[in-house]
C-alpha cells in the first residue's frame, strides 16, 4: 500500500478530504488531491499515479468519459468512478468508459479499500494480458505461418497477422468466407476428407498438404495441421496452423528430376564423403563397378575400384582445395577386370561453406580406347600400304628396264654360252614374273602380308663356278 500512489480529482473538497483521511489510515502515503481537473490528463502523466480515485461529474460528464478513457488506455492507470447518482444516464455513460469499478456517495472506508484493492488486481490481470496478447500479435505479426480459426461450417471465423505477409490478404477481410473458396481445385475433395476425419476424431490432430490461393491469383502448398475445438467455448471451432512450404515443393520437385536425370544417366555417378564413404550412387555406377552403396561402403569405399592409390590420394588432395579434378585413370571392379575411365571429381559444400564431400563422374572408356588403338593400327597399315603402292610404281620402270635388257642379252648372247647358263637366265626371269606379280596386286591395293610374298624368294649368286648346279 505505500508504495501505491492514489490521486483523488474531486471538486468535492469535504469528500476529497475524507477520502485522503481514509486512505491514510489504510496504509496509503502518497496521496494527491486534485480539485482544479480542468487539465486532468496533464496532470496525471506528471504525477503518475497508480490509481484514480474520479469524480464522473467533474465539469461535464463527457469530458469525465473521455479523460477516463485516455488515462486507462493510455497511461495504462486504473480508474475508479464517484458517483453520487445512480440514474440510467449516469450509469450506462461510466459503464462504456469501462472503469475498474465504482464508488456511491457517500461510502466508507470498507468500500474503498474493496473497491481499490479489486481495482489494482483486475488492473495487473488486465496488464498482463494486455502484455500476453502483445506478445500473441509480435509472434503472430513476424510469423509466415498462419492460424486460422473455422466454424463448423469451415467459414473463417479469424486468421492471423501472416496472411498478409504469405498471402497477400488483408487479416480479417476473408472472415465469413469459406476456406474452401481459396483452395486450389483440384485439393477440394482432399480437403472435404479432411474435414470429415477432424468431425468423427475431435481428439486427434490431421495434418495435410493443400494448395491457397494467394492474392496476385498464385497458388502456394502449405501443410496444414488441424484440431477440433468445437467443444471449447473459448474457440468454438476448428484451429488449423498452416505453414508455407512451397519453396520445398520447387526443391523437392527439382531433387525428383535431378534423381530422374541423375537415375537415367549413363555415366556412373557417386557422391561420396571426404573417407570414400558412398552417399548415394546411381544404377550406372552400380553396373559399371558392381557395388551397391552398402557394399561398397563395406568392403572400402573408394579406394576399392582405384588402381592407382596415388592418384586417388592426388585426387582427395585437389578436393580439398575445392579445386575440380580431371583425367583418365584405370579403375577395376570386382571380377578383377581392368577399366579405363574418364573421370571427373568436383567438390560438395555444406551449409556454412566447408567442404564435406564430392560428387565424382565415370564415363567408361575402356572399349572406346580399344577402338582407338585399333583404328591407328589400321592407319599405320595404311600408310605401310600407301608407301608400298608409291615403291611399286618407282619399282615397276627399273624393272621393265631390266626385264626389256635381259631380253636383248639373250638374243645377242652365243648360243653356247646361253645354253652354259641357262639356269641363270631362267632364275632371273622367274624373279622378275614374281616382282612383277607383287607389284600388281600393290597397285589392286588389296590386303598385304608380306610374308605371303616373301616365303621361298631366294638370293641370286651370279659367281658360281660352272660346275654348280643351283
Amino acid at each position: 500500500m505505500e508504495k501505491t500512489r492514489v490521486m483523488i480529482a474531486d471538486r468535492d473538497t469535504r469528500t476529497a478530504e475524507y477520502t485522503e483521511y481514509m486512505l491514510g489510515s489504510l496504509g496509503y502515503k502518497e496521496i494527491t488531491r486534485l480539485s482544479d481537473c480542468s487539465n486532468l490528463v496533464a496532470e496525471v502523466a506528471k504525477a503518475k499515479p497508480n490509481l484514480l480515485l474520479l469524480n464522473i461529474e467533474l465539469d461535464e460528464k463527457k469530458g469525465a468519459e473521455n479523460c477516463s478513457s485516455v488515462i486507462i488506455h493510455t497511461h495504462k492507470i486504473p480508474v475508479v468512478f464517484i458517483i453520487e447518482h445512480t440514474d440510467d444516464e449516469t450509469l450506462e455513460q461510466a459503464t462504456n468508459c469501462s472503469p475498474y469499478g465504482f464508488l456511491m456517495k457517500p461510502y466508507e472506508k470498507i468500500e474503498l479499500f474493496s473497491v481499490i484493492q479489486t481495482a489494482m488486481h483486475n488492473h495487473k490481470s488486465r496488464m498482463a494480458l494486455e502484455e500476453s496478447e502483445k506478445r500473441f500479435r509480435a509472434l503472430t505479426k513476424n510469423s509466415s505461418d498462419i492460424t486460422y480459426i473455422l466454424d463448423e461450417n469451415l467459414v473463417i471465423q479469424f486468421e492471423s497477422y501472416a496472411v498478409e505477409n504469405t498471402l497477400y490478404y488483408k487479416q480479417g477481410e476473408r472472415i465469413g468466407k469459406p476456406l474452401s473458396d481459396y483452395i486450389q481445385p483440384e485439393d477440394a475433395g482432399m480437403f472435404s476428407q479432411f474435414a470429415k476425419r477432424l468431425l468423427e476424431n475431435p481428439t486427434r490432430k490431421y495434418s495435410s498438404e493443400l494448395r491457397l490461393r494467394a492474392e496476385p491469383g498464385s497458388w502456394k502448398y502449405f501443410e496444414i495441421i488441424a484440431s477440433n475445438h468445437l467443444q471449447n467455448p473459448a474457440i468454438n471451432g476448428f484451429v488449423l496452423n498452416s505453414r508455407d512450404i512451397s519453396d520445398r515443393k520447387v526443391a523437392e520437385h527439382q531433387i525428383s528430376r535431378i534423381s530422374k536425370a541423375v537415375e537415367g544417366a549413363s555415366d556412373a555417378i557417386i557422391i561420396s564423403d571426404l573417407s570414400g564413404k558412398s552417399l548415394y550412387h546411381n544404377e550406372a555406377f552400380i553396373n559399371l563397378f558392381g557395388y551397391t552403396v552398402e557394399k561398397f561402403n563395406r568392403d572400402g569405399g573408394l579406394p576399392l575400384i582405384h588402381t592407382d592409390k596415388e592418384v586417388l590420394d592426388s585426387i582427395l588432395e585437389f578436393i580439398r582445395q575445392d579445386i575440380s579434378w580431371h583425367g583418365e585413370v584405370e579403375m577395376t571392379n570386382p571380377q578383377g577386370q581392368e577399366l579405363l575411365v574418364m573421370l571427373r571429381v568436383d567438390s560438395l559444400l555444406d551449409e556454412s561453406g566447408e567442404i564435406n564431400g564430392m560428387v565424382s563422374i565415370h564415363s567408361d572408356i575402356t572399349e572406346h580406347r580399344l577402338i582407338q588403338e585399333e583404328i591407328s593400327k589400321l592407319e599405320k597399315q595404311n600408310t605401310a600400304l600407301a608407301m608400298a603402292v608409291t615403291a611399286s610404281h618407282e619399282i615397276n620402270q627399273p624393272l621393265m628396264i631390266l626385264h626389256g635388257n635381259l631380253e636383248m642379252l639373250e638374243m645377242k648372247m652365243p648360243r653356247e654360252i646361253k645354253e652354259k647358263h641357262i639356269k641363270y637366265f631362267i632364275k632371273i626371269h622367274n624373279s622378275v614374273d614374281r616382282i612383277q606379280n607383287i607389284l600388281e596386286k600393290f597397285r589392286q591395293a588389296g590386303s598385304i602380308e608380306f610374308d605371303d610374298y616373301t616365303e621361298g624368294t631366294q638370293m641370286l649368286v651370279f659367281n658360281q663356278s660352272e660346275g654348280d648346279t643351283d
